[in-house]
């Protein structure tokens, strides 16, 4: 089994990951074999299209851990992921749909997508009674699975990266960055929340982009364009 493992990774290119997550090799760390130096964000300009946007929740795992809940806040240009605005701190769960549903609202966002694996899926549960609750029937809620294997996800997400698969924006870049540089895939208790949220902005972008990108006019031309009333429920929420 090790050996077909190995002979797998090798054909692949990717005989790090096997030295590193099998045979725990101390020098397999993220900045030993991944160029993150090389990788620059991505400069915006007015004339630029944004074809679709969404957003993408990380819950935390627990009160114990040093996870954050991390909000990711993406834009489709030229078909590719882009990482506009990050928040990222330890909350709640009705304050982090509090601040979602405020991002959504300052960035016309249709699509939110919550991470629900296990216990997890109760954000979802959380931002749809907030949304019945006060007729925000604009705003679609989508529950996101990952596999159990983090390690392999978040190598495959830095390769996606410095190959410009998804983009990092000044904004973004420097929170990523940091996270990535510090990530030891021979551990596993690496504080990954933000490029975790990263990783998932990615797998969102290729597994629902037609539909992001199909709605977004449509619901730039149909979505309510004062928002007012909504600031006016989102304090009252906050208030609660």
């Amino acid at each position: 089994s090790l050996k077909e493992e190995y002979e797998n990774d090798r054909s692949l290119g990717k005989l790090d990951i096997f030295m590193a997550e099998v045979q725990n090799d101390p020098e397999g760390k993220t900045k030993s074999f991944l160029d993150l130096e090389s990788i620059r964000p991505l400069e915006l300009t007015a004339g630029d299209l944004c074809l679709g946007n969404y957003i993408v929740i990380d819950p935390a795992t627990s009160k114990q851990t040093p996870d954050v809940v991390a909000i990711n806040y993406f834009e489709i240009y030229n078909h590719i992921p882009v990482s506009i605005e990050i928040l990222a701190k330890k909350q709640t769960s009705f304050q982090t749909c509090v601040d979602v549903l405020k991002l959504a609202e300052e960035k016309r966002c249709k699509f939110i997508f919550v991470e629900s694996n296990g216990y997890q899926y109760e954000l979802c549960t959380w931002l749809e009674h907030i949304c019945t609750l006060h007729n925000l029937t604009h705003i679609e809620i989508v529950p996101f699975y990952s596999t159990k294997n983090k390690t392999q996800r978040l190598i495959k997400f830095f390769y996606s990266w410095i190959a410009n698969e998804i983009r990092t924006t000044h904004r973004t870049h420097t929170l990523v960055k940091s996270q990535a540089t510090a990530f030891d895939f021979t551990k596993t208790d690496n504080i990954d929340d933000i490029i975790d949220s990263m990783d998932m902005g990615l797998r969102v972008c290729r597994d629902h982009r037609e539909a992001i990108i199909s709605e977004y006019l449509d619901f730039l031309n149909t979505a309510p364009t004062d928002t007012s009333y909504l600031t006016v429920q989102i304090e009252q929420l906050t208030s609660f």
